[in-house]
Protein backbone atom coordinates (compact mmCIF):
# COMPACT_ATOMS: atom_id res chain seq x y z
CA UNK A 1 0.00 0.00 0.00
CA UNK A 2 2.70 2.58 0.63
CA UNK A 3 4.43 2.20 -2.39
CA UNK A 4 0.94 2.84 -4.43
CA UNK A 5 0.58 6.13 -1.69
CA UNK A 6 4.28 7.19 -3.13
CA UNK A 7 2.71 6.37 -6.60
CA UNK A 8 0.35 8.35 -6.72
CA UNK A 9 1.20 11.33 -4.15
CA UNK A 10 4.64 12.26 -5.03
CA UNK A 11 4.99 10.19 -8.64
CA UNK A 12 7.63 7.41 -7.29
CA UNK A 13 7.45 4.60 -9.51
CA UNK A 14 5.24 1.50 -8.16
CA UNK A 15 7.79 -1.32 -9.07
CA UNK A 16 11.28 0.80 -8.94
CA UNK A 17 13.94 -0.54 -11.27
CA UNK A 18 16.65 0.76 -13.50
CA UNK A 19 17.16 4.14 -15.16
CA UNK A 20 15.22 2.61 -18.23
CA UNK A 21 15.59 2.29 -21.77
CA UNK A 22 15.07 4.95 -24.50
CA UNK A 23 11.52 2.81 -25.05
CA UNK A 24 10.98 3.09 -21.15
CA UNK A 25 11.94 6.93 -20.89
CA UNK A 26 9.65 7.44 -24.19
CA UNK A 27 7.02 6.07 -22.18
CA UNK A 28 7.65 8.19 -19.06
CA UNK A 29 7.55 10.89 -21.19
CA UNK A 30 4.00 10.43 -22.96
CA UNK A 31 1.66 10.67 -20.69
CA UNK A 32 3.09 13.93 -19.38
CA UNK A 33 3.40 15.72 -22.75
CA UNK A 34 -0.21 14.19 -23.55
CA UNK A 35 -1.76 15.72 -20.21
CA UNK A 36 -0.15 18.99 -20.75
CA UNK A 37 -1.02 19.65 -23.94
CA UNK A 38 -4.73 18.96 -23.29
CA UNK A 39 -5.02 20.75 -20.46
CA UNK A 40 -3.86 23.64 -22.33
CA UNK A 41 -6.67 22.86 -24.89
CA UNK A 42 -9.16 22.71 -22.24
CA UNK A 43 -7.68 25.71 -20.70
CA UNK A 44 -8.13 27.38 -24.02
CA UNK A 45 -11.39 26.05 -24.73
CA UNK A 46 -13.09 27.20 -21.82
CA UNK A 47 -12.05 30.74 -21.92
CA UNK A 48 -13.84 30.45 -24.96
CA UNK A 49 -16.67 29.10 -23.52
CA UNK A 50 -16.55 31.94 -20.42
CA UNK A 51 -16.49 34.69 -22.88
CA UNK A 52 -19.56 33.52 -24.22
CA UNK A 53 -21.05 33.63 -21.00
CA UNK A 54 -20.24 30.06 -19.48
CA UNK A 55 -22.94 28.23 -21.27
CA UNK A 56 -23.28 27.62 -24.95
CA UNK A 57 -25.24 25.34 -27.24
CA UNK A 58 -26.20 24.12 -31.03
CA UNK A 59 -28.86 22.22 -31.99
CA UNK A 60 -31.94 20.88 -30.82
CA UNK A 61 -35.65 22.75 -30.98
CA UNK A 62 -35.42 25.96 -28.73
CA UNK A 63 -33.69 29.14 -29.82
CA UNK A 64 -29.39 29.55 -29.08
CA UNK A 65 -28.56 32.56 -27.48
CA UNK A 66 -24.73 31.45 -27.56
CA UNK A 67 -23.85 29.18 -29.94
CA UNK A 68 -21.16 26.66 -29.43
CA UNK A 69 -17.77 27.78 -31.10
CA UNK A 70 -16.52 25.13 -33.13
CA UNK A 71 -14.23 23.82 -31.17
CA UNK A 72 -16.11 22.74 -28.15
CA UNK A 73 -15.49 18.74 -29.33
CA UNK A 74 -11.65 19.00 -27.34
CA UNK A 75 -13.66 18.88 -23.80
CA UNK A 76 -14.97 15.52 -24.12
CA UNK A 77 -11.82 14.80 -26.15
CA UNK A 78 -8.84 16.26 -23.79
CA UNK A 79 -10.37 15.54 -20.30
CA UNK A 80 -10.30 11.51 -21.25
CA UNK A 81 -7.27 11.92 -22.44
CA UNK A 82 -5.95 13.91 -19.56
CA UNK A 83 -8.01 11.08 -17.25
CA UNK A 84 -6.01 8.77 -19.26
CA UNK A 85 -2.64 10.08 -18.97
CA UNK A 86 -3.08 10.49 -15.31
CA UNK A 87 -4.11 7.04 -14.59
CA UNK A 88 -1.17 5.40 -16.98
CA UNK A 89 1.50 7.43 -16.03
CA UNK A 90 2.64 5.38 -12.67
CA UNK A 91 2.43 1.90 -14.62
CA UNK A 92 4.17 3.63 -17.81
CA UNK A 93 6.79 5.15 -15.92
CA UNK A 94 7.62 2.53 -13.40
CA UNK A 95 11.16 1.65 -14.63
CA UNK A 96 12.66 5.47 -14.57
CA UNK A 97 13.58 5.99 -11.07
CA UNK A 98 13.13 10.08 -9.77
CA UNK A 99 10.95 12.78 -9.56
CA UNK A 100 7.49 12.57 -11.90
CA UNK A 101 5.75 15.84 -12.66
CA UNK A 102 2.82 14.25 -13.07
CA UNK A 103 2.22 13.80 -10.00
CA UNK A 104 1.33 17.56 -9.81
CA UNK A 105 -1.36 16.89 -12.26
CA UNK A 106 -4.06 17.01 -10.04
CA UNK A 107 -3.06 20.77 -8.96
CA UNK A 108 -2.12 22.16 -12.33
CA UNK A 109 -5.85 20.80 -13.22
CA UNK A 110 -7.88 22.60 -10.75
CA UNK A 111 -5.14 25.59 -10.12
CA UNK A 112 -5.25 26.77 -14.01
CA UNK A 113 -8.92 26.06 -14.76
CA UNK A 114 -9.63 27.69 -11.13
CA UNK A 115 -7.74 30.71 -12.66
CA UNK A 116 -10.43 30.67 -15.75
CA UNK A 117 -13.08 30.89 -13.39
CA UNK A 118 -11.54 33.14 -10.61
CA UNK A 119 -10.08 35.40 -14.07
CA UNK A 120 -13.80 35.69 -15.45
CA UNK A 121 -15.64 35.66 -12.36
CA UNK A 122 -14.22 39.23 -11.35
CA UNK A 123 -14.18 40.37 -14.60
CA UNK A 124 -17.73 39.57 -15.16
CA UNK A 125 -18.19 40.01 -11.31
CA UNK A 126 -20.31 36.04 -11.50
CA UNK A 127 -20.99 35.03 -8.08
CA UNK A 128 -21.29 31.57 -8.96
CA UNK A 129 -17.98 31.88 -11.18
CA UNK A 130 -16.45 33.37 -7.80
CA UNK A 131 -17.56 30.48 -5.47
CA UNK A 132 -16.45 27.97 -8.57
CA UNK A 133 -12.80 29.75 -8.40
CA UNK A 134 -12.56 29.16 -5.02
CA UNK A 135 -13.38 25.51 -4.93
CA UNK A 136 -10.98 24.42 -7.89
CA UNK A 137 -8.45 26.30 -6.44
CA UNK A 138 -9.16 24.69 -3.08
CA UNK A 139 -8.69 21.38 -4.50
CA UNK A 140 -5.66 22.28 -6.15
CA UNK A 141 -3.56 23.95 -3.56
CA UNK A 142 -3.90 22.17 -1.13
CA UNK A 143 -3.07 18.50 -2.55
CA UNK A 144 0.10 20.97 -3.81
CA UNK A 145 1.06 21.60 -0.22
CA UNK A 146 0.74 17.79 0.60
CA UNK A 147 3.34 16.98 -2.63
CA UNK A 148 5.41 20.08 -2.10
CA UNK A 149 6.07 19.24 1.67
CA UNK A 150 6.43 15.50 0.71
CA UNK A 151 9.20 16.39 -1.87
CA UNK A 152 10.77 18.20 0.47
CA UNK A 153 11.10 15.45 3.24
CA UNK A 154 12.19 12.67 0.46
CA UNK A 155 14.76 15.29 -0.53
CA UNK A 156 15.47 16.12 2.87
CA UNK A 157 16.32 12.26 3.41
CA UNK A 158 18.03 11.54 0.12
CA UNK A 159 19.76 14.78 0.36
CA UNK A 160 22.50 13.36 -1.72
CA UNK A 161 20.49 11.39 -4.96
CA UNK A 162 18.63 14.78 -5.16
CA UNK A 163 21.34 16.73 -6.20
CA UNK A 164 22.95 14.05 -8.40
CA UNK A 165 22.98 15.20 -12.31
CA UNK A 166 20.95 12.19 -13.09
CA UNK A 167 17.72 13.84 -10.90
CA UNK A 168 18.36 17.10 -12.37
CA UNK A 169 18.58 15.52 -15.69
CA UNK A 170 15.21 14.27 -15.45
CA UNK A 171 13.44 16.99 -14.22
CA UNK A 172 14.56 19.29 -16.90
CA UNK A 173 13.63 16.35 -19.57
CA UNK A 174 9.86 16.77 -17.94
CA UNK A 175 9.91 20.25 -18.14
CA UNK A 176 11.29 20.55 -22.00
CA UNK A 177 8.33 17.97 -22.32
CA UNK A 178 6.13 20.65 -20.74
CA UNK A 179 6.90 23.51 -22.14
CA UNK A 180 6.36 21.82 -25.92
CA UNK A 181 3.34 20.40 -25.70
CA UNK A 182 2.07 23.58 -24.05
CA UNK A 183 3.83 25.45 -27.30
CA UNK A 184 2.32 22.73 -29.53
CA UNK A 185 -1.35 23.07 -28.03
CA UNK A 186 -1.26 26.73 -27.84
CA UNK A 187 -0.26 26.51 -31.81
CA UNK A 188 -3.27 23.66 -32.13
CA UNK A 189 -5.66 25.77 -30.26
CA UNK A 190 -4.89 28.80 -32.65
CA UNK A 191 -5.80 26.90 -35.22
CA UNK A 192 -8.73 25.59 -34.86
CA UNK A 193 -10.54 28.32 -32.69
Amino acid sequence: MEKWRKALIAGDPVLPGLDGSLRQWLLFLLPLFLFTFSLVMVYNGMRGVLELGGFVASGGPYEIAHPAPGYVWIFPVFINVMVISMIASPTLGKKVNGPNLMSLSWSALFISLGWNFTEFGFRAVSTGWIICAVLFMAMGLIPLAVILRHYAREAEKNRDYSRTFSVKAKVLLQLVTTVSAVFLAILLFQRIS
